[in-house]
Order: C-alpha cells, then sequence, then structure tokens
C-alpha cells in the first residue's frame, strides 16, 4: 500500500458504509482526502459541492451499497468521493485564485491515482460547485465517462434574481454558537418546510427531519476542520469564475450521449433557469423537483436517486464491452 494510503477503517466516518480504501492523493503542494466505498464493477467519481465535505454523499451511497430500505444485500457499483481541496481533510495548497477548470484537473489526478483510466468506465456526478467542476472534467477528458450527471448546477454561476446575495449572507454572518450556524445552513439549502418537519421512518431516532440534518451537520463540523478564509475565498472566486461555453456544451454533449440536469424549484443558490439553459444547450435531459431547495439530494433523496440510478443504466448499457 503506498505510504499516502491508510487502513481502511480510518476513514472520515461520516457513512454508514466502510470504505474499501481511503487515502491521500498529492497534487502539487496539496492533497485530496478520499474514499472508495463498494466493489462492484460500475464505477462512479462524486464531485462535491461549494464549501463541504465528501459526506454530503451520504444519502446516494446509501441508496447504491445498502438500498433505500437498508436491505440491499450486494450491490454493482463503487463510488470514489473526495474532499475538495481546502475542505474536510483535504489541504489547501499556496493562496490564490482557485478555478473550476484547476479544481478538474484534482479530479483527473485523483482518477489516475486510484487507476480509474481506462475509456469509458466512469460516470461522474456533480453537485452544485462540484457540477460545475464536473463539466470542466467533462470538458477535459470525455472519452472517460459512461455518463454525466448534474445536481442543481450551472455552466456560468448565476443565483436566482431574487437571492442575488442570499448564500454570501447566509455564510458569512456571524454566528455566536455552532447551533445558529447549523440553522443558518439549513436554511440556506432545504427549503421545503413539510419535509423538514416530518419524520423518516428510517431514522426512528430523530422525531423530524430537521433534527436529523442538524445533527448531521453538527457531527461533520466536530470531525473536520473549520474552513478558513483561503478556501471561502479560494472556492467562492472558483464559483464566481465558472464560465463553460456554448460550444463547450455541446462538444461535451456530443462525446457523452448520456447527461442528466436535475434542479428544484425553489433552489436559493443556483438559478433553475441554468438547469434549462443546460438542457437546451447540450442538449439533455432535465428534471425538476418542485418545491425543493439546493440539496436534493436529501429533499428528493428517492427521486434523485432514481434518476441517477436510470443515468448509469443507459451509459452501462451503451459502452458495455
Amino acid at each position: 500500500m503506498p505510504a499516502q494510503e491508510v487502513a481502511a477503517d480510518q476513514g472520515c466516518g461520516f457513512f454508514t458504509t466502510t470504505p474499501v480504501k481511503v487515502g491521500h492523493c498529492p497534487i502539487k503542494d496539496y492533497s485530496l482526502n478520499y474514499e472508495i466505498h463498494g466493489t462492484g464493477p460500475i464505477k462512479v467519481m462524486c464531485v462535491m459541492g461549494f464549501m463541504a465535505s465528501m459526506a454530503g454523499w451520504s444519502e446516494v451511497l446509501n441508496y447504491f451499497l445498502k438500498g433505500y430500505d437498508f436491505k440491499k444485500e450486494a450491490s454493482d457499483f463503487q463510488f470514489l468521493v473526495f474532499d475538495n481541496r481546502g475542505i474536510g481533510h483535504s489541504t489547501n495548497g499556496s493562496f490564490g485564485f482557485y478555478s473550476t477548470s484547476g479544481m478538474a484537473l484534482d479530479a483527473a489526478k485523483l482518477l489516475e491515482h486510484v487507476g480509474w483510466t481506462e475509456e469509458r468506465s466512469v460516470h461522474l456526478c456533480g453537485i452544485s460547485m462540484g457540477g460545475m467542476i464536473s463539466l470542466e472534467l467533462a470538458s477535459l477528458i470525455p472519452t472517460r465517462f459512461r455518463s454525466l450527471n448534474l445536481l442543481v448546477t450551472c455552466a456560468k454561476h448565476r443565483p436566482p434574481p431574487n437571492h442575488r446575495f442570499t448564500s454570501e449572507k447566509t455564510i458569512l454572518k456571524p454566528t455566536k454558537t455552532v447551533d445558529d450556524k447549523v440553522a443558518g445552513l439549513v436554511s440556506l439549502v432545504f427549503s421545503d418546510q413539510e419535509w423538514l418537519d416530518s419524520a423518516d421512518e428510517r431514522y426512528p431516532e430523530f422525531k423530524t427531519n430537521r433534527e436529523r440534518i442538524s445533527a448531521g451537520l453538527k457531527n461533520r463540523m466536530e470531525k473536520t476542520k473549520v474552513p478558513g478564509l483561503k478556501t471561502l475565498f479560494g472556492q467562492g472566486m472558483a464559483v464566481r469564475r465558472h464560465n463553460v461555453s456554448k460550444e463547450r456544451l455541446v462538444a461535451i454533449g456530443k462525446e457523452i450521449p448520456d447527461i442528466i440536469a436535475l434542479s428544484a424549484t425553489a433552489d436559493v443558490m443556483i438559478d433553475p433557469e441554468c438547469t434549462t439553459y443546460l438542457g437546451q444547450t447540450i442538449p439533455c435531459k432535465t428534471v425538476f423537483f418542485t418545491s425543493k431547495g439546493h440539496n436534493i439530494i436529501c429533499e428528493a433523496e428517492l427521486e434523485t436517486c432514481r434518476e441517477l440510478e436510470a443515468n448509469f443504466a443507459n451509459g452501462e448499457k451503451r459502452w458495455a464491452k
């Protein structure tokens, strides 16, 4: 085992699935912390969004590796999840502007590091800023991917017109306690109050989804370092400067036929019209979840995972050897 890798039981501990491989991929003067979950033949790389750790993929890993009811006995999948530079257990590197194209190069190096290098061997899935990085990665090495799955993202950053500075105000607002910070984050990425106040029978220890989500966010904050201004500035500039041209979007669509773009009508971070644009320009299938917010992985968990599952299947059928 290479020196930069550690035993699987030393993973971040965010997931109910056990990683089969854990490590750090060295890149210049920083490194990416990653985990691989599952041992099936179908490979999926997941790219997380702005200022968020790999823990955000928990529901997706559960669905594909354990089943929605946690009763699955075997799975055909393996998932590569990682912390973008400056987040979780990854490091920052030198201070300066980040870019989504530069972070896509990070992800490409990680694919090489773990040996996922064969043509048409990987399904790519990215959410929010992770979707922006995924578009850049799909433009960089399109023939590596069997499908492209874009969640609440855009070709060029654009918040909803009536929420132009909502995310900045929430993220930069000083908070006295961890509970205050968690409450602010919940209000930012979740919009369906009925769902937040309802219970999920799969988690009987929590009275509501709000209680469950809040407990999960607090757990993540306790297990990882607080991202500093370097990360906030770097990733923030990457989002602000992100721009994938119409010509590149069309080229991606020609290289990767199986693409979906999922959005939420009540998202206050990314304008749902960005997904409409992706669908018309690439072109690709689009799905809009009514009354849901930015974190569709949780608020529309079953619907999102079923869309991913269907698109993975399309890619598998198309590129089966």
